[in-house]
């Protein structure tokens, strides 16, 4: 079984171009399944595979965002 989320990873910066704020995996996406687990890291990252954690404290501000939770 192949992976659920595939990352896009952005075109290269040219030389010389001005650093970027840290923006973990930029122009990327994650597929969640179910609300429920949405609030669970660890079946995030069972469903996911590995999850930077830059991207999953992304993820999961996003998503109380959404859902308008504390």
């Amino acid at each position: 079984m192949g992976p659920r989320c595939r990352a896009r990873r952005p075109a290269p910066k040219p030389a010389g171009s001005p650093p970027q704020p840290s923006r973990p995996l930029s122009g990327a996406f994650v597929r969640i399944h179910s609300v429920v687990q949405i609030l669970d890291r660890k079946v995030i990252r069972d469903n996911q595979g590995f999850v930077s954690p830059d991207t999953m404290n992304t993820v999961e501000a996003q998503f109380r965002e959404f859902l308008d939770l504390p």
